[in-house]
């Protein structure tokens, strides 16, 4: 395992929540392979990544912004294989017409 074997899975990892908050989903061509299975919990899967892709804008296009912050990655490298995990936290903005206007999730 080399540091840059290491540093690239985070750097894959900050690219992902970039290309979310921004809107750049094009960027998933970098994160993801085509035929991505992205296991999000409580049933949302994808199986491929033009999915995931066009699923992801017209999940996040209705916010104002939103922000995903990733902390604390644990990187293991076998071989060719990378594991990894990490903690985030996102938050979600967007106009309502009652309440709080600030959604916000944690995780791992």
């Amino acid at each position: 395992m080399s540091s840059n074997d290491v540093t690239d899975v985070i750097q894959t990892i900050n690219l992902y929540a970039f290309a979310t908050d921004s809107l750049q989903i094009h960027l998933f061509d970098r994160i993801f392979t085509d035929d991505v299975v992205a296991d999000f919990g409580g049933g949302a899967v994808w199986k491929d990544r033009e999915a995931l892709k066009r699923d992801f804008i017209a999940i996040h296009a209705p916010f104002d912004f939103t922000m995903h912050a990733t902390t604390n990655h644990v990187v293991t490298i076998n071989g060719d294989q990378a594991n990894s995990v990490c903690y985030y936290q996102a938050r979600f903005v967007r106009p309502v017409k009652e309440g709080d206007n600030l959604f916000q999730t944690t995780g791992w």
